[in-house]
């Protein structure tokens, strides 16, 4: 694999990454403005759906985030050497991970208390 062959390969992969964080992101900020909204007037079965799609989908994308990094950099690690590519930090894959994960525990603890207090409008 040529220099230019593994840099789009790698490009891919990260562009790939980064479009499931924004994903990710739009999942995590619409289950949020819902549970600001209209949390509290939710009935049991409401919440149950609602959440249901959102951990499925939020952790679809955390999974598909991770995937891709971890891909470019078993690719950089793969073929780099040969043509003097620099390998992606697989680190990237983990720190994105956790910071996911950690939104995704954050997100369920907002819906608990803003059912607790009776919040939104």
């Amino acid at each position: 694999m040529d220099y230019a062959t593994l840099s789009e390969v790698v490009r891919e992969n990260i562009v790939a990454a980064m479009t499931a964080v924004s994903l990710y992101l739009t999942v995590v900020t619409g289950f949020l403005v819902i549970v600001y909204f209209v949390g509290a007037a939710l009935s049991k079965f409401q919440v149950f759906l609602v959440t249901s799609l959102f951990v499925v989908f939020a952790s679809f994308f955390t999974l598909g985030s991770f995937i891709f990094f971890a891909w470019a950099h078993n690719v950089s690690l793969q073929f780099g050497n040969e043509v003097g590519f620099p390998a992606v930090a697989i680190w990237y894959s983990y720190l994105i991970t956790i910071a996911e994960t950690l939104g995704i525990l954050g997100s369920l603890t907002f819906l608990l208390n803003e059912r607790k207090k009776g919040g939104g409008i």
